[in-house]
């Protein structure tokens, strides 16, 4: 980031009001919001499942086989059923075939909003560590620029040192 000349007289400001130099970047930061640079990562939009050109879906797989869940399922109600009804378990089985299909297919949907959520907290997570080391980053990069405002640096600007001086004084006048 290139610092304007409203910067500059900001940090000059700034460090006459006997700030430290975090304070100085972290009110800087705040002033100048709209200046910074932006991060260049987007916020994870919420993952989604489409429908590929045969209306079939994709991007399940990855998530959840939907034929893998579905047989397993079908299976360990078909083992429940010989264990309660025996000799009838077919016929009880076939009765209930509707229900089950659709728990299944309920079982199944909040499986893959799960795995969903899962995947989203994930990618938000990602994003804020990111964001995060951006704004390290700046703040590093606004700092080691805005040192050389203070009047004790030695390549302190001399063009600056009446706005310094006459900010000190007026801040030491506001103090007593």
């Amino acid at each position: 980031m290139k610092l304007e000349e409203k910067h500059k007289q900001f940090a000059v400001k700034s460090f006459a009001k006997l700030m430290t130099r975090t304070e100085v970047v972290n009110a800087f930061m705040e002033e100048f919001d709209d200046d910074l640079p932006k991060p260049s990562i987007q916020v994870p939009q919420y993952p989604t499942i489409g429908v590929g050109d045969d209306n079939t879906e994709t991007g399940i797989d990855h998530i959840l086989d939907r034929e893998e869940y579905y047989a397993e399922c079908f299976n360990e109600y078909h083992r429940n059923y010989n264990d309660l009804y025996g000799n009838e378990a077919k016929t009880k089985f076939d009765q209930d075939l509707p229900k089950i299909r659709e728990q299944i297919e309920k079982d199944y949907k909040e499986k893959v909003q799960q795995q969903l959520e899962l995947i989203h907290n994930d990618n938000l997570l990602r994003y804020q560590e990111e964001l995060q080391e951006h704004r390290q980053n700046l703040k590093s990069t606004i700092s080691s620029q805005l040192r050389r405002y203070n009047i004790s640096h030695s390549q302190f600007p001399l063009k600056y040192r009446e706005l310094f001086n006459q900010t000190h004084r007026e801040y030491l006048a506001k103090l007593t």
